[in-house]
């Protein structure tokens, strides 16, 4: 999941108990409001590419055929 986001650039991604990191990425988040709105539009685009219902569809589908 960490390289999705970070490939689409649709949000934050800190190492585990990384406070330091955690800290400086959420206050740039608060203080870029432009930056907020690209990650949701990245990740709403992300979404559509990956995750819509006829994309989960299809992928489930060539799964069972290969049953």
């Amino acid at each position: 999941m960490a390289l999705i986001i970070d490939e689409n650039q649709c949000g934050i991604v800190v190492q585990h108990e990384d406070l330091d990191s955690f800290s400086t990425k959420l206050n740039q988040l608060i203080n870029d409001d432009n930056m907020v709105v690209n990650m949701g539009k990245n990740a709403l685009d992300v979404f559509k590419k990956k995750y819509s219902q006829n994309i989960v569809i299809k992928k489930y589908e060539k799964l069972f055929k290969n049953i």
